[in-house]
């Protein structure tokens, strides 16, 4: 539904970090990770998921690192939420409830609101 995985969470600091040093060179995800106090090795995963959508690349060798593909005012909140996925359990759409469920109409109308928001804002909107 419309909570924010901590994978999301996780790829949005990892995401500003990069934004914060676009157009320098590219940033170790370790010393992203140190930096942030996020799990290597879950941030590892991300970054993969991120480098699928074609939102970070990688350099190898010694000046190596992970750098957005597009400024930061060109890459949307929601781009990142949608490269993330959601949670399906937490998805009302797949939800056994459908039928039933009494609060589903507002907690589609808070997603859809957050859709919006998210929408409207780019990564140099979180980096000002």
């Amino acid at each position: 539904m419309f909570g924010l995985t901590k994978k999301v969470d996780y790829g949005l600091e990892l995401m500003l970090a990069l934004a914060r040093g676009y157009q320098c060179q590219p940033l170790s995800l370790r010393e992203i990770s140190q930096q942030n106090r996020l799990p290597y090795s879950f941030l590892a995963q991300v970054a993969v998921q991120l480098r699928r959508a074609g939102l970070i690349e990688a350099k190898e060798g010694s000046r190596g690192g992970y750098f957005l593909t597009s400024a930061p005012e060109k890459i949307t909140l929601t781009d990142v939420v949608e490269a993330l996925g959601t949670n399906e359990q937490e998805n009302c759409d797949l939800c056994k409830r459908e039928g039933i469920c009494r609060p589903r109409q507002i907690w589609l109308e808070m997603e859809n609101e957050m859709i919006k928001k998210l929408d409207q804002r780019t990564l140099k909107d979180l980096i000002k």
